[in-house]
């Protein structure tokens, strides 16, 4: 690297833009005194971050450096020095080829530095050049008269040169910046702590009020909490139970007029079978009369016959034939009226039967009938349970997946379920309602947006990350209420689309949401717009040329800029808002079949009790048929045993009359006929008597249990209307204690239903939940007198005073670091000073004792325990000399010696390029050749700048600038290239 050119304007008696170009050789600046040669070194000096006016030879302020004009000429208002250095061998850190720094000074005091271009610090120029050997405290630029100062200056002041070549200059700065920072962190450790101690003499007081504030309030919270979801959750229930009593109301209503029919029509029947009772105890009261008449009848036929059987008895003919033929027929007619009363009751018996036995088919048709009807609402209810078990493990799992948050983000589910995180409102998704037909649309516009989380404020944020980033729980989205603006769609957009038929709304117009989330909501929804289709939105996106976000009713998306998104997930995922409408529907279905479900267990205890009744009624015509089946073989093997005897009978009355010519005479035989046709009369009427009295008992036992069952129905009515009654006692109950749960709700938290439905409530058992409100009712009882703003006080007092204790503590803990590398500076700085200095001190022997011809130097170090602070001696003799102390050398020794140094230095650290200004003006014409000549030839890779008088230095430069003033105060340049 090497210097390449020096541009100057408005420095000191450069009035006009004045630029010097160099070669990485060695160049002169000559000139007469007073022309402003050594300008040229305080120029470089100057722009690489002097700011000591005495080092730049000036006596006042730093502004005198600026042109201060002449008789002819104003003065200038800035001054600007400009040096470019050559970097294409990277020698600074910085990756251009040419680096140019910049300074220019205002007249009102004020400096700027430039880097390439780019504006810059003083202390970024210091950076840059600190380890270069080009800096202020560097050796490598030596003004006018400094030469001696090198030889003449205190021990302890020549060090610096020394830390400079050995680039712990760096290190030193460093140390005093850092102890600057311990001195300024202590003063504020004893500030902090006296404050400290100020605030605890105040803090514990308040600390014992603010724990008892923090527990009545916590008391107080828990109680508002559950006060205020068990206010919520019982309006629900109670808005729950009365939909349910005023559906139960109807369905009794409803089933009022079924016991009203069914009980009409057990009347009708008991009426019908009552009309049919009474004609039957007429016809048995006719009947009884036949009798009567037909058994006087019977009587006195039967007295005629005793007469003729007396008579015959009292004949004594033992051969009397006619009275055996007169028994033998009396016998077969009494037999054949016996039969003729056998076959007509067989006959009716079987007439009956089959009658019967159709009822009975009727019965069993009806009870089929009803058991399949039975069957089916059976099955019904079956499906029924099991759709309502699938329902609810639906609810749970969806109450579950809500309450747990198992759907959201690991980072946000782990933030939601964290109970020691304050300020957490929930995440965008849960905090807005919309109904069925937005859902898709609004879940679809939020997309991950709906599960950021809402803080109250930056801090509650801040903790929520950290916790995340602490327990490596993964990350999360939030958006703090006191930072989160509004966005609203510009008024000239929306003119464009909101009259056209697919324009449906904007999007955070189509939920619901507490009001105070509305900078939330309009910043995520606010420039969304809904449309009804795919098609019209992307008419909508064109007709704003695509800047707004539009979402479709099904879920496609047109982006800003025109793309679009849509499809189906083969997941098939619902949205969060859509997940809880689906909860609430599906508590809906849940209630509806639960209802229904009821209303099909009353009915199969109905249809049980139909289908009982008719299984009665069958089982008693079964029992009837039976009995006549019975009945009817009796009487068939009766009737059977009859017509065996009539036949034998009517056999042996023929052998009788054949056998004898005599016979009974028609009077007899009419008698007997008359008399066992009115047995056969009596008898038949005797069974029909009969029959009508078991008819009778027949109905007698239906009409009973007819009358079971209109006083059953009659029992169920009055049940069902007691049970209506209730219901309606129990609706206007519900009614009260719902308007007295919306009025506490409204005076006690100002809430309306809907508005506390979007707080954040308690899952909470409303069993258990009042109990727990009395008991914490009373523990406020325990807190007579509490000081509620305390809590308040004493956390803004402890977080002070917890800020400066920390602040303490990391000033304290800072102080240690600092040592700690003040410490490690320190070493290295002990390091490199000893290394460096050893290889000056043996570079500096053999360039004194060349230069010189002869003769001995060497440095020495004041206090060689103290490496950091220790001075530096030199020692020198020149030839044939024996001095004790260098201040006794002449001046053109002491300026060698100097020289020596400066050369055994440039040694062993490279320096790219140093400006000497008249170095060389003590010494004689021998002594500047031995300078020139060893200048020339050993530091072929430093440039060289010599300001100077010496003609035998000029002849040595490769090129040569004259500074001269033609102008009175204003210096020009004239230069020379020797080849």
């Amino acid at each position: 690297m090497y210097l390449k050119e020096i541009k100057v304007v408005g420095f000191k008696s450069f009035a006009d833009k004045t630029t010097l170009n160099f070669e990485p050789t060695i160049t002169g600046i000559v000139g007469p005194n007073g022309s402003g040669k050594s300008n040229v070194v305080d120029a470089v000096r100057w722009v690489l971050g002097e700011q000591s006016v005495k080092a730049l030879r000036g006596e006042g302020i730093m502004t005198d450096v600026i042109f201060a004009g002449t008789e002819k000429r104003s003065p200038l208002g800035r001054a600007s020095v400009t040096i470019t250095l050559d970097n294409s061998d990277q020698f600074l850190p910085l990756p251009y080829e040419e680096i140019e720094i910049k300074r220019t000074l205002y007249k009102d005091g004020s400096n700027e530095y430039f880097i390439n271009g780019s504006k810059a610090r003083l202390k970024d120029v210091g950076d840059l050049i600190i380890d270069s050997g080009l800096s202020k405290e560097s050796f490598n630029i030596i003004s006018q008269g400094e030469i001696e100062n090198i030889i003449n200056s205190k021990p302890q002041d020549r060090r610096v040169i020394f830390e400079d070549a050995s680039n712990t200059l760096k290190y030193k700065k460093r140390k005093m910046q850092a102890l600057h920072k311990m001195e300024r962190a202590n003063e504020n450790i004893t500030r902090l702590g006296d404050i400290i101690s100020e605030l605890d003499i105040e803090r514990e007081p308040l600390k014992e009020q603010s724990e008892e504030a923090e527990k009545y309030l916590k008391i107080k919270n828990r109680l508002d909490n559950i006060e205020l979801s068990f206010l919520t959750f019982s309006i629900n229930d109670e808005t729950l139970k009365l939909e349910t009593i005023k559906k139960d109301i109807e369905t009794k209503k409803a089933s009022n007029d079924t016991y009203l029919e069914k009980r009409k029509q057990k009347e009708l029947e008991e009426e019908n079978y009552k009309k049919q009772q009474s004609e039957n105890h007429r016809l048995l009261n006719e009947l009884q009369d036949k009798l009567y008449e037909a058994t006087e009848e019977k009587r006195k036929l039967e007295n005629e016959k005793n007469l003729i059987e007396q008579r015959k008895k009292y004949q004594n003919n033992d051969l009397n034939y006619e009275s055996k033929i007169y028994q033998l027929k009396e016998t077969e007619l009494k037999a054949q009226t016996e039969l003729n009363i056998l076959e007509n009751k067989i006959k009716e018996t079987k007439e009956k039967a089959n009658n019967i036995k159709d009822k009975i088919n009727d019965f069993q048709e009806e009870i089929l009938k009803l058991n399949e009807t039975y069957k089916g609402s059976h099955i019904k209810l079956d499906n029924l349970i099991s759709e309502e078990k699938s329902i609810e493990y639906q609810i749970k799992n969806l109450e579950n997946s809500l309450n747990t948050h198992s759907n959201l983000y690991g980072g946000v589910k782990a933030v939601l379920n964290n109970k020691e995180l304050n300020g957490i409102d929930g995440v965008i998704g849960e905090l807005v309602e919309a109904s069925k037909k937005y859902a898709i649309a609004i879940d679809t516009a939020l997309l991950s947006a709906s599960q950021f989380i809402v803080t109250s404020d930056e801090d509650n944020a801040k903790k929520a990350i950290n916790f995340l980033k602490k327990n490596n729980l993964g990350k999360a989205t939030f958006f703090p209420l006191t930072t989160i603006a509004p966005r609203e769609i510009e008024s000239y957009l929306l003119d464009k689309i909101k009259d056209d038929n697919a324009y449906v709304d904007i999007a955070s117009n189509l939920v619901e949401y507490d009001k105070k989330y509305y900078n939330i909501i309009s910043n995520q929804l606010g420039k969304v717009i809904v449309a009804k289709d795919l098609d019209g939105a992307i008419k909508l996106s064109k007709k704003c040329n695509h800047q707004l976000k539009i979402v479709t009713l099904d879920g496609e998306v047109c982006h800003v800029g025109g793309s679009l998104s849509g499809g189906q997930s083969k997941y098939n995922k619902t949205g969060m808002i859509e997940e809880k409408l689906d909860l609430e529907k599906l508590k809906v279905d849940l209630k509806e079949i639960i209802q229904e479900i009821e209303i099909i267990k009353k009915e199969l205890i109905t249809k049980k009790d139909e289908i009982s009744a008719k299984e009665e009624e069958l089982n008693i015509k079964s029992r009837m048929f039976n009995e006549l089946n019975v009945t009817y073989q009796l009487l068939t093997e009766k009737s059977s045993e009859l017509k065996e005897n009539i036949s034998r009978i009517s056999e042996e009355t023929k052998s009788f009359s054949n056998t004898n010519s005599e016979t009974i005479d028609n009077y007899e035989k009419e008698l007997l006929d008359k008399y066992y046709k009115q047995i056969e009369i009596c008898d038949t009427l005797k069974l029909e008597v009969h029959e009508k009295q078991k008819s009778n008992n027949e109905l007698d036992e239906i009409l009973t249990l007819i009358d079971r069952n209109i006083k059953d129905l009659v029992d169920d009515e009055k049940n069902h209307d007691e049970a209506l009654k209730g219901l309606e006692i129990l609706l206007t109950r519900t009614e009260m204690k719902l308007e007295n749960l919306n009025e506490a709700l409204k005076e006690d938290y100002n809430l309306t239903y809907e508005e506390a439905l979007t707080k954040k409530l308690e899952d909470i058992d409303l069993k258990t939940t009042g109990k727990e409100i009395i008991k914490l009712k009373k523990e406020l009882l325990d807190y007579p007198e509490v000081n509620i703003g305390a809590k308040e006080a004493f956390d803004r007092l402890n977080e002070r005073y917890t800020l400066f204790v920390k602040e303490k503590e990391d000033l304290e803990k800072g102080n240690e670091d600092l040592l700690s590398i003040i410490n490690q500076m320190d070493e290295i700085m002990k390091e490199k000073f000893k290394e460096t200095f050893d290889k000056i001190n043996e570079s500096f022997k053999l360039v004194f004792n060349n230069l010189f011809k002869g003769g001995t130097a060497k440095l020495e170090l004041t206090d060689k325990n103290d490496l950091l602070n220790t001075g530096i001696e030199i020692i020198a003799s020149p030839p044939g000399k024996k001095l004790k102390h260098i201040s006794l050398l002449s001046g053109g020794e002491k300026a060698l010696t100097a020289i020596s140094l400066l050369f055994g230095i440039l040694r062993i650290k490279e320096i790219p390029f140093s400006i000497l200004d008249e170095v060389e003006a003590a010494l004689d014409e021998s002594n500047v050749e031995h300078f020139a000549n060893y200048l020339k030839s050993h530091f072929s890779n430093t440039q060289f700048i010599l300001v100077t008088h010496k003609k035998k230095t000029m002849e040595f430069v490769d090129a040569l600038y004259g500074v001269t003033m033609v102008e009175k105060g204003v210096s020009k340049l004239v230069s020379v290239k020797l080849k």
